[in-house]
């Protein structure tokens, strides 16, 4: 559960990641930015950004 005030990092969905067989192992994450959460309201969560290596945007993978 997100709250205010906590520090977030976003990242991008890249390529699928492939071991030398061929075998697909997940996909790439490729980190956008971090960020705070100023609200949140049941599923929607509203942060400024912190810093930023590329675009943030909506529906990035968020980890803690």
């Amino acid at each position: 559960v997100l709250k205010p005030g906590q520090v977030i990092t976003a990242y991008m969905r890249g390529a699928v990641a492939v071991d030398k067989n061929g075998k697909e192992l997940g996909r790439e994450l490729q980190k956008t930015g971090i960020l705070e959460v100023v609200s949140v309201d049941g599923p929607v969560v509203h942060a400024r950004v912190i810093e930023a290596t590329t675009s943030v945007g909506e529906d990035q993978l968020i980890v803690k």
